[in-house]
């Protein structure tokens, strides 16, 4: 019948993410949290994500490396941590 006609362009490839396919990098020490990446950033294995700083003295006290290449899916948006908070989650490149 042709009754419509609709052109579908090229879209997104989706995928299932499953819990533990996230790598979760939780916080060593307490103190100020200072990220150097956001969500969605790409980012590769030894990259700094993240400083700890203690406030009374501003020393860094912790610094959160990423252990391995891949993308930030989630990252701590408080400027305050506790000791073994989740600060990031990461997952690999998906597509390439």
């Amino acid at each position: 019948m042709n009754v419509l006609n609709y052109n579908v362009y090229g879209g997104y490839e989706s995928t299932v993410l499953l819990e533990e396919e996230l790598v979760s990098l939780r916080s060593t020490a307490s103190g100020l949290y200072i990220p150097h990446v956001k969500s969605f950033d790409s980012v590769e294995r030894g990259q700094i994500l993240a400083d700890i700083i203690d406030p009374l003295t501003g020393v860094t006290v912790a610094q959160t490396e990423a252990p391995e290449d891949g993308i930030v899916f989630f990252a701590k948006d408080s400027p305050l941590v506790m000791e073994n908070e989740t600060l990031f989650k990461i997952v690999n490149k998906l597509h390439k």
